[in-house]
């Protein structure tokens, strides 16, 4: 079964503080300044404020099934996710009806339990590039814990 749930993972999860993956996202940015003698890092840093918009649902669909979930549930969700029709207020007129061709929309009941899944997707993305070497964590201290990705959200998607 794949654990869905990184132990780095701070933001939805309980008994976790969000601080903590802050507190160690500064010491990794402190660490990094201290390289000598060639050693390089590199951090990436990504906004997911708008990651709904940006969803495919193929990547969901695969991500959903690969997570364990029916196929069944799996074609409902992506039932509910695809069938809305969306109207746009522009200078005061509403638009005509449109579907959109791919995204989770923000404020949709289901945007924020659908989104984590596909941002621990790629979290698991990013550790097979360190498993195949592409990559190499980073390590804050002699005997510390290797360090691939710090997953947090300063507030819920969608909440403005």
């Amino acid at each position: 079964m794949v654990k869905l749930t990184k132990p780095n993972q701070a933001s939805f999860v309980a008994r976790r503080n969000i601080t903590v993956n802050i507190i160690v996202a500064q010491e990794t940015i402190h660490s990094m300044k201290g390289f000598k003698g060639g050693k390089y890092g590199m951090t990436l840093k990504i906004n997911l404020e708008k990651a709904s918009d940006k969803v495919r649902w193929d990547f969901l669909e695969d991500t959903l099934l690969e997570a364990g979930l029916p196929c069944l549930l799996v074609s409902v969700i992506l039932n509910c996710v695809s069938s809305a029709s969306l109207q746009v207020l522009w200078n005061g007129d509403v638009t005509e009806a449109f579907r959109p061709s791919c995204r989770i929309r923000q404020g949709d009941p289901l945007s924020l339990d659908l989104i984590i899944p596909c941002i621990e997707k790629l979290g698991h993305l990013i550790e097979e590039t360190l498993n195949r070497g592409s990559w190499s964590p980073i390590f804050l201290s002699r005997r510390g814990p290797a360090l691939t990705i710090l997953s947090f959200s300063m507030k819920p998607i969608g909440i403005k």
